[in-house]
């Protein structure tokens, strides 16, 4: 023992510095790790910092709600600034693809023209049905050329557009348009609903005839209207400002092809008719004519006459 103990202090008294050495860089550890853990707790250093990814900022913009009172002022402006055509005429409920036939104000005699007229005419209408003209039945042309013997201009007429002789033979039943700004002309018994109905069921009852004027913006449809076997034809009318005019020209032409009025075979002039109105080679005894002027499905004036030989 006392020989190990010799060795051991022989071996540190050779290498004392290295000894020495060692003792401090311990020491230098262990202080340097009590003084770190200090600094922590006094918050004098932080701890490392996590790197965060960045997302770009979204900007939200709430909705602002409007108080009460500025919403009722803004919709009372919005009313304020809406123009009201006069007259105006009150709504009521008309099943769909059905005339819109509203409450009759007035009544009137021209010449040998009943018309009745209906809610929402206008001042232009009522004046229109003031002179409106019987038909002549020398009128032989269809009113899309000239017809200098009543000093009519084509200008004042109508187009003869798309014409079918054989009309709503299909069961007898149709939905009967009317293009905005056209004229639709049907001859044959009919049924038109709210609108008109006229049969000829004795050789002494009249043809029938009804002419449809849509002064609106929008197309007229009337589904699902009876016209037995009937001849149509429609087309734009050119002229709205002398609508008196045009009335006159396409009813007095269609009275003239109805009573069978000056009928050729050949540049001959023979009491026939290629067409048999009413059922007759000799063409109808009288016509009954109805004339509408209406803006879509609204009905606004119906006018009637009847027509003899």
């Amino acid at each position: 023992m006392l020989a190990f103990l010799k060795k051991v202090g022989g071996f540190i008294g050779r290498h004392w510095l290295w000894f020495v050495d060692g003792i401090l860089v311990v020491v230098i550890v262990v202080a340097s790790f009590l003084l770190r853990g200090a600094m922590l707790d006094a918050g004098l250093i932080g701890h490392k910092a996590t790197a965060t990814p960045v997302v770009e900022a979204t900007t939200v913009v709430a909705a602002t709600e409007v108080p009460q009172e500025t919403a009722t002022e803004t919709a009372l402006a919005i009313a304020t600034a809406t123009t009201t055509l006069e007259p105006t005429a009150t709504a009521i409920s008309t099943p769909e693809g059905q005339a819109d036939v509203r409450t009759e104000v007035g009544t009137m005699t021209t010449n040998h023209w009943a018309i009745k007229l209906y809610d929402g005419v206008t001042d232009q209408m009522e004046g229109w049905a003031k002179v409106l003209k019987d038909p002549v039945l020398d009128w032989s042309k269809f009113p899309n050329v000239d017809f200098p013997a009543h000093q009519f201009l084509a200008r004042d007429g109508v187009e003869y557009g798309m014409a079918e002789s054989a009309y709503c033979q299909q069961g007898q039943t149709c939905d009967i348009n009317v293009p905005a700004m056209h004229y639709r002309l049907i001859t044959g018994d009919y049924a038109i609903n709210g609108v008109d109905t006229c049969k000829k069921s004795a050789d002494t009852d009249p043809g029938c005839g009804i002419v449809f004027f849509n002064v609106g913006s929008v197309t007229a449809m009337l589904r699902n209207q009876h016209v037995d076997y009937g001849f149509t034809v429609e087309g734009r009318y050119w002229n709205g400002d002398v609508l008196p005019t045009t009335i006159w020209a396409l009813t007095s032409n269609t009275a003239f092809n109805m009573l069978n009025e000056g009928a050729t075979v050949l540049g001959v002039s023979l009491p026939v008719n290629a067409g048999a109105n009413c059922s007759s080679a000799f063409g109808c005894k009288s016509a009954r004519l109805t004339v509408v002027i209406m803006s879509g499905n609204q009905i606004l004036l119906v006018a009637t006459t009847v027509v003899s030989k």
